[in-house]
């Protein structure tokens, strides 16, 4: 069963009229953000550092500002002056860690933001959004709603069809062809094999436990994981469970484990929310090679 969700922030933008006439003062002002306190899973809707770029119905630069996380953004403001009623297009960056320069708004259509590392998620999720407008004489309120650029995959495991001798205790659930990078405006895909994590985001040991606590019907708790947004036909993400297993006839060294894999067909959407469940059957020993690797199983007795 997959279940996908959209998760939309608001990014205020006030604007006040100089009463010139001709040009208006656009003030801008940044929503609350969450407190700055690390976890296992990203703060999903802290602000740490912002970028806002302004161009012109040419596709041209008006306007670049920057507030880093020193600079306290969830406070910040700005203000300048953009000619009355005319057409502006707005981007906002959020959470990317540096100064953002582009030379066109096409420009912004082809930049990438790139991860060090799985889990580079201290300073919260990238965010972006984009919004073209008329700048209004008379000044007023938009809105600009963003979108982050990960996914969050959780995963849960029903044991209800698993014969009675048969015991899993999922010790890691990991994310292979992790993707590295994602375009911050468009869909994305990944652009090639050294665009993905060779050893991807993973829940371990305690962070694994939840799939091992029944919440009724046999039907486990649920793990997440996080992972940029992913679109393409090469490289698809897929998700590797390691359990140690114990029967009646087979069982797991110590150190060792079974494993389980299934891609996210389709790929995964940044700013969506996927649930699979994974729900083996009889002695979850199926001859199905890649998706089930049992090597390491030893006989029982």
């Amino acid at each position: 069963m997959k279940s996908i969700e959209c998760l939309i922030i608001p990014f205020m933008l006030a604007l006040s009229c100089t009463g010139a006439g001709k040009y208006a003062t656009l003030r801008f002002v940044l929503g609350d953000a969450a407190p700055a306190v690390k976890s296992e899973n990203p703060p999903e809707d802290r602000y740490d550092d912002i970028n806002l770029l302004v161009f012109n119905s040419e596709g041209e630069p008006e306007l670049a500002r920057y507030w880093s996380s020193r600079e306290n953004p969830g406070d910040g403001q700005m203000t300048c002056s953009l000619l009355s009623g005319s057409p502006v297009t707005v981007a906002a960056c959020v959470n990317l860690g540096y100064r953002l320069d582009s030379s066109s708004l096409e420009e912004m259509g082809s930049l990438r933001h790139y991860l060090a590392y799985p889990d580079e998620y201290s300073r919260g999720l990238p965010m972006t959004g984009l919004r073209t407008l008329t700048v209004p004489p008379s000044g007023g309120v938009v809105t600009i709603p963003l979108q982050r650029m990960m996914a969050r995959v959780g995963v849960r495991m029903d044991r209800s069809h698993l014969d009675g001798d048969v015991k899993l205790s999922v010790r890691s659930v990991q994310v292979g062809n992790c993707p590295k990078s994602a375009l911050l405006f468009g869909q994305s895909r990944s652009a090639g094999s050294l665009d993905v994590f060779g050893s991807g985001f993973i829940k371990a040991w305690r962070d694994a436990d939840p799939m091992n606590i029944e919440k009724g019907g046999g039907l486990s708790d649920i793990v997440e994981v996080y992972l940029m947004e992913n679109l393409g036909e090469d490289y698809v993400p897929f998700i590797e469970i390691k359990a140690e297993y114990n029967s009646s006839k087979w069982h797991t060294p110590p150190g060792e484990y079974v494993i389980y894999r299934f891609y996210l067909e389709g790929g995964v959407e940044r700013n969506s929310r996927y649930l699979y469940t994974v729900r083996p059957r009889g002695d979850a020993l199926p001859d199905m090679e890649w998706s089930v690797d049992k090597s390491c199983l030893e006989g029982t007795g």
